[in-house]
């Protein structure tokens, strides 16, 4: 059983966005388009179970900045989806630490990994997602930024009309 959906409303760059999930999920967008945004809402919530919401750093909560509706609240909600969640591994930009000729090393254990448990990379190594893609059959997202919100690009516009109304 695995993690299906990370829904998040009104945090950092997130508006209104839900990011599917796979066995093998690649997210992969420029700086700035909302992966860590997405990373950081999964935190919050585990800060929370651990009565470490609110501090600062790390743990801080930083409300959606942009426009908002008359009488739009200032709220953040983060939902995650899941159906008797095992576990999951999250990396976030693993190739921040690495030399851009060695992430092809990554590849691999990314793989062994996919293979006995959930996993989500957030990236911005499009070739490297791609790579762990064919291996694994994981899903791909891409992230980009417009007006200031993060979207999923190809996302349905028919479901965008139902997260906003939810």
């Amino acid at each position: 059983m695995r993690l299906e959906r990370i829904g998040v409303r009104g945090y950092r760059s997130l508006r209104h966005a839900a990011l599917p999930l796979s066995g093998c999920t690649l997210v992969v967008g420029p700086n700035g388009s909302g992966k860590t945004s997405f990373y950081r809402s999964m935190q919050l919530v585990a800060d929370a179970a651990e009565g470490r919401l609110g501090r600062r750093g790390r743990n801080a909560v930083h409300p959606w900045a942009g426009d908002r509706k008359k009488d739009e609240p200032n709220r953040v909600a983060v939902d995650l989806a899941w159906d008797d969640l095992a576990w999951a591994l999250v990396l976030n930009e693993p190739e921040t630490s690495l030399r851009p000729d060695l992430l092809a090393a990554l590849v691999e254990p990314r793989v062994a990994t996919a293979k006995h448990s959930q996993l989500l990379v957030l990236t911005h190594a499009h070739a490297f997602a791609n790579a762990v893609a064919e291996r694994t059959e994981g899903s791909r997202v891409e992230l980009s930024r417009v007006a200031g919100a993060t979207v999923i690009v190809g996302a349905d516009k028919e479901e965008e009309r139902e997260e906003e109304s939810a």
